[in-house]
């Protein structure tokens, strides 16, 4: 084949020289509110610092803030496993094995293949990034730690009911542990694949605090009841730039028996 190839004049047609231009468009995030209150007697106050040592007013703020933490964590996790149905692969537990021998970690090496291809699709519809963390439920998490120590590096943080780190999976993606949200059964996981963008404002989904976490002493009644409320308004919202909100992915894990 012949090719021809030819080039532009600049000199001559200075019209024709490419520009670049910068712009701004700006997008509406709307903060809500959350509130919540703990209420203690003068009984239950005395006693439980006489018999257990324990202060229940402090304890009562300190389940406020976990929780106020646990359910902004979990709705972003929701917001993500919908998004993630643009960007989604299925891991064959059974096919895998057929390339490995029998070891349930040799098994999950396959893993890489659809991590490889989620991660590309979505460093080119996000412009920006590929993978960078995994949610995973007990039975996928049980299954990594079963990995050796070359391809998934434990966090040695023991076992509780949240969120909590993992690991590190093939050197490059954080694996966290979630008891929510994920759809799990004997035979089939679900793994969701979140990217961390190179700057904040390019994450799939935006936090900010219009009103950061406020406690607020409660007046002693008549009856002698003592409490706090618990205040703050934010925004925990799927980012609006559509590029930017395809930073989720999904792995469908099937025949796990």
């Amino acid at each position: 084949p012949v090719t021809v190839e030819g080039f532009i004049d600049y000199e001559r047609e200075p019209a024709l020289t490419p520009e670049v231009i910068s712009a701004v468009e700006t997008y509406s995030l709307f903060a809500k509110p959350w509130r919540a209150l703990t209420r203690q007697t003068i009984d239950t106050r005395t006693q439980m610092v006489n018999e257990l040592g324990l202060d229940p007013y402090s304890e009562s703020v300190i389940a406020i803030q976990g929780q106020f933490a646990n359910e902004r964590h979990y709705d972003v996790l929701r917001k993500g496993l919908r998004l993630a149905a643009l960007n989604k692969e299925i891991f064959d537990y059974s096919t895998a094995s057929g390339h490995q021998d029998n070891a349930r970690g040799e098994v999950w090496r396959d893993l890489c293949y659809q991590l490889g291809v989620v991660s590309q699709r979505m460093a080119e519809d996000t412009m920006n990034h590929g993978v960078t963390h995994l949610y995973v439920s007990k039975r996928v998490a049980a299954q990594l730690l079963s990995m050796p120590a070359d391809t998934f590096v434990p966090s040695g943080i023991a076992a509780r009911p949240g969120i909590y780190r993992l690991g590190r999976l093939f050197g490059q993606y954080e694996v966290y542990y979630t008891p929510k949200v994920l759809t799990e059964t004997a035979t089939s996981s679900q793994i969701l694949c979140v990217g961390r963008a190179t700057d904040v404002g390019r994450n799939p989904v935006v936090l900010g605090d219009a009103v950061a976490p406020t406690i607020i002493p409660l007046a002693v009644n008549g009856d002698l009841r003592q409490g706090a409320g618990f205040y703050a308004r934010n925004f925990t919202c799927v980012n609006p730039h559509d590029p930017s909100a395809r930073g989720f992915g999904l792995i469908e894990v099937t025949n796990m028996d």
